[in-house]
């Protein structure tokens, strides 16, 4: 917990850093900087994105067996080569005639919420560090329009 919190603060000052450097950033002095440091910041916003984006495609796909018991239970109308499929499945759930699909079913409850809780995680703890991050973009957008 102690080696996390160390972690998150050396991040902290390093997006604080990369913030500072980007409003302080004199183009008639530095004009080299300015792509060294763009990059900096876009890796560094590209990293959460991609962290975000992977866990929540995680998320999306464990959530498939779910919705087919949804659909299902709805009674929602479906393509006849899905349906056939669907209706098993949820047979077997309902009357605990597979116990392979109720752990699917379960286990693809647990892995949505673990991953949607892993996707954001992340954000929630550095929030301060990503609104560096962002102001620093702005600021070096700014600064490449001028």
């Amino acid at each position: 917990m102690a080696a996390g919190n160390a972690r998150r603060e050396r991040y902290r000052e390093y997006t604080s850093f990369l913030r500072v450097s980007a409003a302080e950033l004199n183009m008639e002095v530095a004009p080299a900087r300015l792509a060294r440091l763009r990059s900096q910041v876009n890796l560094e916003r590209n990293k959460f994105m991609f962290w975000m984006v992977v866990w929540l495609l995680i998320a999306v796909v464990s959530l498939v067996p779910i919705l087919m018991l949804m659909a299902t239970e709805l009674s929602l109308t479906l393509p006849t080569f899905l349906a056939d499929r669907l209706e098993a499945f949820h047979f077997q759930v309902a009357t605990l005639e597979n116990s392979g699909a109720v752990t699917l079913a379960v286990f693809s409850g647990l892995i949505f919420v673990g991953a949607i809780v892993t996707a954001y995680i992340p954000i929630i703890a550095n929030s301060s560090s990503l609104n560096d991050l962002e102001y620093a973009h702005r600021a070096l957008k700014d600064i490449e329009k001028e």
